[in-house]
């Protein structure tokens, strides 16, 4: 009877209200999401863990570079085609020493390597005169400065002038006269003459009388060295007046190698 009555008063049967189980009276579930705002959720979660997953791949690969990097020792920047190489002998002795130093993590090693390269391309500079030579030298020279600050020692990389490129022979009027009279001796060996010429351009693009001294004692030797072979009077009287030069020129050097070398200055 109290049952019917209620219903009769609400229009609710009893039986059509269901509590959830174990649910607080008073409350009610929470909606279910949509079938497509489950599926934009779910791929907006991939797109992040793929872009995670981006990022620390990206980061780790940084990190094996950076290290990788510190590991592979530098390089110079030296353009060894511009190099006109006296033999296959020296392109290969000095291409070689590259390849080792290039792999080589023992940093005294790897100096004492680019030291060797550096004499080799300074002797072919002191015999080609080529700016191409010296500006690869140079190159060269820079590297080691900037790779090896606590042993790079600035005089025993310097470059000396030798070739129009960086300065402008000045010529002793003595030197002049001895050149001129070279050029006209038929029986001289071309390369030797070629060689004594670079001598002598080399001692009139320096300021240094050692230098120069060195320079034209060798041109000296050649000379000497033409006459023996050739016995041509001509070429003795070349000899006679360069020694005649030394002697004028550079008088406190030449006593001494003449006290104490005097077959060097024999002819």
């Amino acid at each position: 009877m109290g049952n019917n009555a209620v219903q009769a008063q609400t229009g609710v049967s009893s039986n059509s209200v269901k509590q959830p189980v174990n649910q607080p009276l008073g409350t009610t579930s929470p909606p279910l999401p949509k079938p497509k705002h489950f599926l934009t959720l779910l791929t907006s979660k991939k797109i992040i863990l793929a872009i995670s997953i981006v990022i620390i791949v990206a980061i780790i690969a940084g990190v094996v570079a950076i290290f990788l990097l510190k590991r592979v020792p530098n390089t110079p920047s030296v353009n060894f085609e511009e190099i006109d190489f006296p033999s296959r002998v020296w392109k290969d002795r000095i291409l070689n020493n590259v390849a080792i130093a290039s792999k080589e993590k023992d940093k005294n090693k790897r100096l004492e390597l680019y030291q060797n390269i550096f004499r080799d391309l300074q002797a072919i500079y002191q015999r080609d005169h080529n700016s191409k030579t010296r500006n690869q030298t140079e190159t060269l020279a820079q590297f080691i400065a900037k790779e090896f600050p606590d042993s790079y020692n600035p005089k025993n990389f310097t470059i000396p002038c030798l070739d129009l490129a960086c300065g402008s022979p000045n010529y002793p009027t003595d030197i002049e006269e001895i050149k001129s009279k070279l050029k006209g001796i038929s029986s001289l060996e071309p390369l030797m003459l070629n060689s004594v010429l670079k001598k002598f351009e080399a001692a009139a693009l320096s300021n240094d009388p050692n230098y120069q001294w060195q320079n034209y004692l060798g041109a000296f030797q050649e000379i000497k060295s033409e006459k023996l072979r050739t016995k041509d009077e001509k070429i003795n009287q070349v000899a006679l007046s360069l020694r005649d030069f030394l002697k004028s020129k550079f008088p406190e050097i030449y006593s001494q190698w003449e006290q104490k070398m005097p077959d060097v200055l024999d002819i």
